[in-house]
């Protein structure tokens, strides 16, 4: 049980060569000076730019092997390479900050990070008399808490003993530490370490495509990572609906199908809903009018319609309990990606809503599982079951989330998983993304969805009648703004005025 915050992190380690500040051009410099010195070839600057990651020392016996074709364990070894080592330490401290720069953002993001609070630190295999220096150099060194440099420790990157270092000598939990980098080895640190990691393109990454490396988000520059940390409006968007069940959960195949088998058996009724027959029930909206629906087929069930309705409540109230003691024991986790983007809506200020046509105890039950007893604070809006005549498709939950919210259609986007959610929020004239879930994982009306997924952890897979849904990290509440902005165009939309707020049917 977590609750929401506006950034998970209270610490955040830096990389320092290709994620701080652009140095391979001044690097690139002295290798050459002291090949020059040594007799030999030069490299070139994509060259050493591959090589980058490893620290200097490392770099200089691969650029040493390259120019003279020798076995860079057999170069590593040479009696001469401590008086190449010698000149190129000599080389680098000359060229130290000459041609090396910080990547836009930089400063902006660490003073934003500095006044939110957060602590930081560098984690590099950079050697500690270049690492002090150029961040001396470039007024860096008073922004972080502590420096990890490849001599610091008797290992280096990507082990991850830097990093737990600094999270000891912190104070900080795994779960509130992110590492941001530029490579693979950041990757791997951060994955032994057991914490998140971001990296940017604009770094090295040893030739590699950065897409590939396993990170947990690819950021576009320091803007998006500052962003993080920061309330930025969005331009559209104001609040985000959600519905529950198949949406924020898996919850019908492994929760509600199992706590009403447990219910019929005891109830001493010999029935059971396999996962195909509940599938085939999900048909029908909501758990008690599910029930009747399957008595109509049954010779067992009561005759009379009284008789099945009170048959319907009891068991249903009893599932309904069966399934809240599911949930705390942990059965229904929320689907991935969600929590990140409530935390998303939160930073930019887009208020959130529960629209569910399932019943008030099963929503609370679920979110105080993951949220707690104030769950409630989370949500401007919670439409429920209870609260409406007509269930989904019907859009009746839709409109009354609108009223209470007191916002037009055309500044929300509804999250369904399924064909009937869909209809019921477009009903209402709101724009609809969907992430099928198990029971409902295609229908040729997903198609007229603003954007199509496989869920808020994907970054790939999205897909969108009205423009493009390419994105390179998973989703957040800047890209659902820009889908419903798409989707504004496309409908000629004008802007809302009291007059067009929507009233409950």
């Amino acid at each position: 049980m977590n609750a929401l915050t506006v950034s998970p992190f209270t610490l955040v380690m830096f990389d320092l060569d290709g994620t701080l500040i652009e140095t391979a051009p001044e690097i690139s410099d002295a290798v050459n000076d002291t090949l020059r010195d040594a007799g030999l070839p030069p490299v070139s600057l994509r060259d050493v730019q591959r090589w980058i990651g490893h620290g200097t020392f490392s770099l200089l016996v691969t650029a040493v092997a390259s120019v003279t074709g020798r076995d860079i364990a057999h170069v590593r070894e040479a009696e001469d390479l401590r008086d190449i080592a010698t000149v190129f330490d000599r080389h680098y401290a000359a060229r130290c900050g000459t041609r090396s720069h910080l990547y836009s953002g930089v400063r902006e993001t660490l003073d934003v990070l500095r006044a939110q609070g957060v602590r930081m630190a560098v984690v590099t295999n950079k050697e500690a008399r270049y690492t002090e220096a150029i961040l001396h150099q470039h007024g860096l060194r008073d922004y972080f808490d502590i420096v990890i440099s490849g001599n610091t420790l008797p290992v280096r990157k990507p082990d991850p003993t830097g990093v737990l270092h600094v999270m000891q000598q912190l104070g900080v939990a795994p779960a509130h530490s992110l590492f941001v980098g530029d490579s693979s080895i950041d990757v791997t640190t951060a994955r032994n370490a057991g914490i998140a990691v971001y990296l940017f393109p604009h770094g090295y990454n040893l030739g590699q495509s950065i897409h590939e490396a396993g990170a947990d988000r690819v950021l576009d520059n320091f803007d998006q990572l500052r962003s993080l940390f920061t309330t930025a409006p969005t331009s559209h968007l104001r609040a985000l609906l959600w519905d529950v069940d198949g949406t924020l959960a898996e919850t019908e195949r492994e929760g509600h199908r199992i706590a009403f088998n447990q219910a019929f058996a005891e109830h001493g009724l010999d029935w059971h809903w396999d996962v195909t027959r509940y599938g085939d029930l999900l048909g029908v909206t909501g758990g008690r009018e599910r029930l009747l629906h399957d008595m109509q087929s049954r010779s067992d069930a009561p005759e009379s319609r009284a008789q099945r309705e009170a048959l319907a409540r009891i068991l249903h109230q009893r599932k309904n309990a069966i399934y809240a003691e599911r949930v705390t024991q942990g059965y229904v986790p929320l689907r991935d990606g969600v929590t990140r983007l409530w935390e998303s809506c939160l930073r930019a200020g887009v208020r959130m809503g529960i629209v569910t046509t399932t019943s008030r105890s099963n929503v609370a039950a679920l979110l105080t599982a993951h949220l707690g007893v104030t769950w409630q604070k989370y949500f401007a809006c919670v439409v429920c079951g209870e609260d409406v005549l007509a269930k989904k498709p019907d859009p009746e939950a839709y409109r009354l989330a609108l009223q209470q919210l007191q916002l037009c259609a055309e500044q929300v986007i509804a999250v369904e998983d399924s064909p009937g959610g869909l209809l019921a929020a477009q009903s209402a004239g709101i724009a609809c993304i969907v992430t099928p879930s198990t029971y409902f994982p295609d229908d040729a009306s997903y198609a007229s969805a603003i954007a199509l997924g496989p869920g808020f952890h994907q970054a790939h897979g999205w897909r969108s009648p009205i423009g493009t849904c390419s994105i390179q990290h998973a989703p957040d509440v800047y890209d659902l703004d820009h889908w419903l902005c798409l989707h504004a165009e496309t409908e000629h939309d004008c802007n809302c005025s009291p007059s067009r707020i929507s009233r409950a049917a």
